[in-house]
């Protein structure tokens, strides 16, 4: 990756940190997230302390800006180019679609910002590359974790857009889109964990169907299937990682 690309990538990062926080703090469209979110009461949305994981996301991007400067032997970092800075536009068009409540423009951009994340993270784990450890946490965590929270926030966005153009009721009804995007999360989670043993991401989907599980504590058949299918997910990722494990004693041994 050039150096310019490099300060590009700092640029927008600083930037969608910012339009952030102003979109807290203002708010932006003169409603808070919390206001916005309320105004759509779907049940596939998690509660509110699930939302923190942004904190962690942005402290670990954080990470990876810097290590991008240092890691001069880390050759992935030629394919992450200009598709982070893109990643960082993505977000904040989203951050303004949302707060002036264009839920379908909104919607867009958010598909715009998940297919820039898939691109990061098939091309930071493209072959069979083993990083070292700062490689992993600094460049492998920080867009799982970012691509697993906005695979969730995707499927929460499809969900208040069908809320928002009174579909929500018909066909499958509340309770049929929300198992539906339960399940599709699962069925990402079990992807990430059968192609990559990827435990970040599956970690991500657990804590986001955990929180689905909590925002709906009233509604005991969509509790159990939150939580029910975060337990399957936990298993089915637990025996990869044993597997996985088991191969390498495997190999080492002989």
């Amino acid at each position: 990756m050039t150096l310019t690309w490099k300060y590009i990538n700092v640029g927008a990062y600083l930037l969608m940190v910012l339009v952030n926080y102003l979109a807290n703090q203002l708010p932006l469209g003169g409603k808070t997230p919390a206001e916005l979110s309320a105004l759509y009461p779907v049940q596939l949305t998690p509660a509110g302390y699930v939302f923190s994981i942004w904190l962690l996301i942005y402290l670990l991007l954080a990470g990876f800006l810097i290590y991008q400067f240092v890691a001069d032997n880390d050759d992935r970092l030629d394919r992450v180019g200009s598709v982070f800075a893109a990643s960082c536009v993505f977000n904040i068009a989203w951050i303004f679609a949302w707060h002036w409540e264009r839920v379908g423009l909104s919607l867009l951009f958010m598909i715009g910002l998940l297919f820039m994340l898939g691109t990061l993270y098939q091309r930071i784990n493209r072959g069979r590359h083993y990083p070292a450890l700062v490689g992993w946490w600094l460049l492998n965590v920080p867009f799982s974790l970012y691509l697993g929270w906005i695979s969730v926030a995707t499927l929460v966005n499809a969900t208040v857009f069908l809320y928002e153009r009174n579909l929500y009721t018909s066909a499958l009804g509340p309770y049929g889109w929300t198992v539906l995007g339960i399940l599709l999360a699962a069925v990402l989670a079990g992807m990430a964990i059968r192609e990559r043993r990827d435990l970040i991401y599956a970690l991500v989907i657990i804590w986001a169907l955990s929180g689905i599980g909590v925002a709906n504590a009233d509604d005991f058949p969509l509790v159990l299937t939150a939580w029910g299918v975060a337990v399957g997910i936990s298993v089915y990722l637990g025996m990869h990682m044993a597997a996985g494990a088991s191969r390498t004693s495997d190999r080492g041994s002989r």
